[in-house]
């Protein structure tokens, strides 16, 4: 089963497993003995929030995770700015060189020191790829298995929401550049949502991540990975696990927990469903 962990762990001050819980053991929902994650999706980066230092690989995560059998999946954002990255600078003296025509809208109100990048012109495209080849290699270099790249759907988010025009065309040439750059550095790679293009990527993936397709009722077009064998691993926050283990686990075959209902991601609350 995955666990899917983006905030450090109260419980571990200390960076010897990177503040990555890769001891966690939960019972789920289906009863039994407790359930330890083998595939954990956390940051490139060390969490240390409050500090300074936003910029240190997590590589004790990874060697953690390793020394108990696990399955390392690096988390890069990919479609948004983070102001709080330490290659946002390039991004801003880019933007402000450019006609300010890259960083758009905030990317939500929850997530307000995030913003949308403009993936729909050749341009911007190269400069945004050329920034994520190389937090593909840290991922590489910090010893991960596996990248997982998120927001990449601006394309059906739409201009209102994200401040700029990027077609179903646009999304899913970016979406093949990033698996080939993940691909290229030797690292499988997950599809995170952007159910719309699951089929037509599905060939170019290794594996998907979603959040909340039972809560939408989406999942069914998540099955074009689960008919190649290929696995989905599934959140949901604000349905209880009763209400979408027998469907997405039982019926579909994924992968799925439950987290928490304010979307926080630090280690607990994890409920397997089985």
């Amino acid at each position: 089963t995955g666990q899917y962990q983006l905030e450090a762990s109260p419980e571990r001050a200390d960076d010897s497993s990177g503040r990555i819980d890769v001891d966690i053991c939960r019972r789920p929902a289906s009863g039994g003995e407790c359930v330890r994650p083998r595939v954990i999706d956390f940051d490139l980066y060390l969490d240390r929030r409050g500090t300074d230092d936003d910029s240190t690989l997590n590589r004790a995560g990874v060697d953690a995770l390793h020394a108990r059998g696990g399955y390392a999946v690096c988390y890069v954002d990919a479609g948004s700015a983070e102001l709080f990255r330490p290659d946002f600078p390039r991004f801003r003296r880019w933007h402000r060189s450019h006609g300010r025509s890259l960083l758009g809208n905030p990317f939500s109100r929850r997530f307000p020191d995030e913003r949308w990048i403009n993936i729909g012109a050749r341009k911007q495209r190269r400069f945004v790829l050329g920034v994520m080849e190389e937090r593909t290699a840290k991922c590489a270099r910090a010893g991960f298995d596996a990248v997982e790249y998120d927001v990449v759907e601006a394309w059906s988010a739409g201009r209102r929401t994200t401040g700029w025009n990027v077609s179903y065309r646009d999304q899913l040439t970016y979406n093949r550049s990033l698996a080939r750059l993940a691909h290229e550095q030797g690292l499988a790679v997950g599809l995170k949502n952007d159910l719309g293009q699951a089929r037509a990527l599905a060939e170019d993936f290794d594996f998907a991540i979603n959040e909340e397709c039972a809560g939408f009722d989406e999942c069914r077009a998540l099955r074009a990975f689960t008919r190649d064998g290929k696995p989905v691993f599934h959140v949901e926050y604000e349905l209880e696990p009763d209400r979408f283990c027998d469907q997405t686990q039982g019926r579909l075959g994924f992968q799925s927990i439950k987290k928490a209902r304010d979307f926080s991601l630090r280690p607990l609350p994890y409920v397997p469903c089985e």
